[in-house]
This record gives C-alpha cells, sequence and structure tokens, in this order.
C-alpha cells in the first residue's frame, strides 16, 4: 500500500486495484488553507458532511464514490469491494464550532491486508478499555472448580505453561504445540453495551519470530 498525507486528516491510500482518499477538505486561503488535492480516487471517505476540513470532494478527480461516515449502517456497507464501518464520535465538547458535535464519525477498513482506522475529527478522549478481560482465578467458588490454577507443572493438562491477564489482552506462554488446531478459552466482560471486535489471535515464537501467524477478527453485539 502507498499512503500520502495531504493535509489535516486527508490521506491517500493506494492498494493494487482501489486508491482511497480520507477526510477532504475545503481548499484555498478563505476555507481551510491548504491546496487542493486534484488527484485521482475510486472512493472517498468523510467522518462528516458539515466541517469544510473533513468534507469537500469536489477537487477529487476520477468521479469516486464519495461514503459520508455518519450514514454507515452498523453492519458496515460495501463499496466497490471495500467493507467500511463507522464508529459515531464527537467533537470536543468544551468548544462551540457552531455545529453539533455528534456529527462526526471514525471508520475502518482493510486495504491490501492492513488495517486502517480513521479518527475523523474526535476532540473527547476515547475510552481506555471497551471489552475488559477477566482473570478467572478471581470469580467464586462454583466456577473454581473449572478454571482454577494451571500450575506451570501440569501444562501438559491446560496446554499452556501460564496465562497473563491483561485490560485488553490475555497471553498464553506454551513450552510445545503440536501440529494441529487448538483453542485457549478465556473471559472477558463488555463494559457497557454495543458493537464490539473480539480482535485477532497472534502467535509467534519467542526466540524464532520467523513462526508467526494471526487468525481473523469477529464481531459481536452486546445488548442491554
Amino acid at each position: 500500500m502507498k499512503i500520502k498525507f495531504y493535509a489535516h486528516a486527508s490521506f491517500r491510500l493506494e492498494g493494487d486495484r482501489l486508491t482511497v482518499i480520507t477526510d477532504p477538505y475545503t481548499p484555498g486561503p478563505r476555507s481551510a488553507g491548504f491546496d487542493p488535492i486534484h488527484e485521482t480516487a475510486d472512493i472517498v471517505i468523510m467522518s462528516s458532511a458539515t466541517d469544510r476540513f473533513h468534507s469537500d470532494p469536489s477537487h477529487i478527480l476520477g468521479n469516486p464514490t464519495v461514503v459520508n461516515a455518519l450514514e454507515i449502517p452498523p453492519k458496515g456497507v460495501t463499496v466497490k469491494g471495500l467493507t467500511i464501518r463507522g464508529l459515531p464520535s464527537m467533537e470536543s465538547l468544551t468548544h462551540d464550532f457552531g455545529r453539533d458535535p455528534r456529527d462526526n464519525a471514525m471508520y475502518t477498513f482493510t486495504l491490501e491486508a492492513i488495517r486502517v482506522l480513521h479518527l475523523g475529527d474526535i476532540g473527547n478522549p476515547i475510552p481506555v478499555q471497551q471489552l475488559e478481560a477477566l482473570n478467572e482465578r478471581l470469580n467464586t467458588a462454583s466456577h473454581e472448580g473449572n478454571v482454577s490454577g494451571e500450575p506451570h507443572s501440569y501444562w501438559q493438562e491446560y496446554g499452556y505453561n501460564n496465562k497473563e491477564v491483561r485490560g485488553k489482552r490475555v497471553s498464553f506462554f506454551i513450552t510445545e504445540m503440536d501440529r494441529g488446531r487448538h483453542t485457549f478459552p478465556y473471559f472477558a466482560r463488555a463494559t457497557h453495551a454495543g458493537e464490539f471486535v473480539a480482535m485477532p489471535a497472534e502467535v509467534y515464537a519467542m526466540y524464532d519470530l520467523i513462526v508467526w501467524g494471526r487468525s481473523a477478527s469477529s464481531v459481536f453485539t452486546v445488548a442491554r
């Protein structure tokens, strides 16, 4: 992928078959103050439709398909083979920009096997975590019989030597692993209702980083 930065929040991401331009501004000294883009694109994605720094595709060549991230349905939208997902966000709540701060969205897509997240014009802190890993050793006695322990000397029984639980991830340390499919369960809880992405699992050899792999991610919804 070739990435070119124009100005502010506008980038050009060029793949083998598709080119995407993000958040095009209104050019000129009386507006954003940046030069016109005057380059081609297949798709233009805007995080807003009311902000001159993020929503003017008029100077982009090639008759691109324009996507307003605020109008993307919850399940995403596929344009010219590219699946785009929108994530509602807000501009700063401490400044008055003369428009609704909720008229903004982040968006994500995968181009050339690289996942891209554009933060739009977000102006507020993102929650540190929305999906929290749980240490089941701290659970009640009714659950203790199933998951307590994981002693280091019994790694053959559990399939791993040690499990490290952090807020954003769970890491398994394994001495030996046979060829084939392996499943290592862990527990997590959502901090609020909504749609979440279970990030892909990654595996690598500690002393041979050429041995590396990653699974697919998945999306699920937590309702109140």
